[in-house]
């Protein structure tokens, strides 16, 4: 459809991987788009929606932040990185951040906390869960897996 390729020749201008940039508009922008709509009337430019893609591509946001993010835009314009900032959805990478979280949520669990230690690593996705709930779901999954894994070898830092 014409509006679809205008809107994703625009976008590429902004972005260095068109195969990337079309599969989330595909299953990102997409869905969150009225079938009525047309692209070129909404209250983002292409270009911004191509930096939210690339700031989710790069790793600096999570999935979740990139939906939100999204959503705000569609609601009312802006920049991807402003809005970012603005709701507070950037990626909690500090490792002693993450530590104190990931030691608040052992705490508040002891039972599972005790299990877990003991090498029941099912509870893993348990808790990286509960420390995504705990940042909004901001937390980077591989450094908060990386913690837990130190506390489930016995490695407390």
């Amino acid at each position: 459809d014409k509006d679809k390729a205008t809107f994703f020749d625009a976008a590429r201008k902004n972005h260095d991987n068109p195969a990337r940039l079309a599969k989330w508009i595909v299953n990102e922008l997409l869905p969150e788009v009225d079938d009525d709509d047309k692209l070129e009337d909404l209250p983002v430019e292409p270009g911004r929606i191509a930096k939210l893609e690339t700031l989710f591509d790069d790793g600096e946001i999570t999935n979740t932040a990139s939906g939100q993010t999204l959503e705000i835009m569609l609601e009312e314009g802006g920049d991807p990185e402003a809005i970012i900032e603005r709701q507070g959805l950037e990626k909690v990478e500090d490792e002693s951040q993450l530590q104190s979280i990931v030691e608040e949520v052992l705490e508040s669990h002891p039972d599972e906390a005790e299990r877990f230690k003991d090498g029941e690593m099912k509870l893993m996705g348990f808790f990286i869960g509960k420390v995504m709930e705990e940042t909004d779901r901001t937390a980077d999954p591989e450094k908060t897996r990386e913690i837990l894994q130190e506390v489930g070898m016995g490695n407390e830092k």
